[in-house]
């Protein structure tokens, strides 16, 4: 068995002739041959070690219908109103296994006439206070009009921020289009929607709360149409949760 070290502010080199050496940039294989010395980044099986492979395991429920369904509202206010996406910090609390809903002050910068589907109106959004009891699980976003993906920009705002992401795209179709990972240390894994959402293929927008549409500010581009707003089709389905939590 390969003896294991760990490289921080204490490590002293040690006598082992071979070992594995955890640093802060990956795993290698150090050799102290008499001849020679090196340090490798193992390629393939390293001899006296057991294979292992990238997981993850859920601790946590499925998101409830309801839930989705008011993101969704607001998702499709958001791409209606102002012509681009929208964001919203999902929280979630293991004592009582319900999730809560968030939404951080942001900015939508427009460059397309409002609602219209070839709007490249992207989202810049600020930090919220976790509401208590509660840990931050994840973030769901639009696409506006376009396909749900996870896009470079996505790529980039995630990849220091593990947990749950859900895309939504197409929320002005009658079934939108609906892409879900769970994201650490960078690493992308992809997970079906069924598994993570409660009946996602039957989605129903449910009209927002003020105090979430209150949050969004709009940033006008070239090209962006003042006052050609189209109204949400949403529909009061049950009556808003005024503290977010479900």
């Amino acid at each position: 068995m390969l003896p294991i070290y760990v490289k921080n502010r204490d490590f002293r080199e040690p006598r082992d002739p071979v070992y594995l050496l955890v640093a802060g940039n990956g795993t290698f294989l150090v050799k102290k041959m008499g001849l020679y010395s090196a340090s490798v980044r193992p390629d393939g099986s390293v001899l006296g070690l057991l294979n292992h492979t990238e997981d993850l395991t859920r601790e946590f429920g499925r998101v409830p219908y309801s839930l989705m369904c008011r993101v969704l509202g607001f998702f499709r206010a958001a791409f209606c109103l102002h012509g681009g996406e929208a964001i919203v910090f999902l929280y979630y609390s293991k004592d009582t296994r319900s999730f809560c809903i968030k939404v951080p002050p942001q900015q939508i910068y427009s460059s397309a006439a409002t609602g219209s589907k070839d709007s490249t109106g992207h989202v810049v959004y600020e930090s919220c206070e976790r509401p208590p009891q509660y840990v931050k699980l994840g973030t769901v976003h639009s696409h506006a009009g376009f396909p749900a993906f996870h896009s470079f920009i996505d790529d980039r705002d995630e990849e220091h921020e593990d947990g749950l992401h859900i895309t939504i795209g197409e929320v002005d179709r009658a079934r939108p289009d609906v892409s879900v990972s769970f994201v650490v240390n960078g690493r992308r894994f992809m997970l079906h929607p069924d598994d993570v959402l409660a009946g996602h293929e039957r989605y129903a927008p449910l009209l927002p709360p003020d105090s979430w549409l209150s949050k969004i500010s709009c940033v006008s581009g070239p090209g962006r149409k003042e006052g050609t707003q189209k109204t949400p089709e949403t529909r009061h389905a049950q009556p808003p949760h005024d503290d977010d939590r479900w």
